[in-house]
């Protein structure tokens, strides 16, 4: 079960350093996105009720110019979502280019992408072990 987090850990977590963020609906995510992974918040609806509904969308607008290189590059292709429930907290992250969908806080997490045989099923195992039973406490 993923661990609980204090205020300042989910602060810090819902953070981005190297870019800004704005909130978009979940409506203006699907008409946005198209890459690797784009059924992926469909797929939590429809399984996973309860998780989804404690998403907050977000999309990459600018650079924030605190970070240098490849980091100071906004990919405004990429999709974030945030996860709360209590104190537990967790960024879902959807990025097209690499192609990879990564869930994770700060003491736990899982990224699966093109090397993934069965990403759906490792990511399924994922929820159903670290996160769903944070909703039975």
């Amino acid at each position: 079960m993923i661990e609980s987090l204090t205020p300042e850990e989910i602060q810090n977590l819902f953070d981005y350093e190297c870019v800004e963020v704005e909130e978009e609906s979940f409506e203006e995510f699907k008409l946005r996105y198209e890459g690797f992974g784009s059924d992926f918040y469909q797929f939590l609806s429809i399984k996973y009720p309860l998780i989804f509904h404690c998403l907050r969308f977000y999309k990459a607008v600018r650079p924030t110019g605190k970070c240098s290189g490849i980091m100071n590059i906004a990919n405004t292709k990429d999709s974030y979502a945030h996860f709360l429930f209590k104190n537990f907290a967790l960024v879902i992250g959807l990025d097209p280019e690499t192609p990879q969908i990564s869930i994770h806080n700060y003491k736990s997490g899982i990224e699966v992408g093109y090397w993934s045989e069965k990403p759906f099923e490792e990511l399924n195992a994922f929820i159903e072990n670290e996160v769903m039973p944070i909703f039975k406490n």
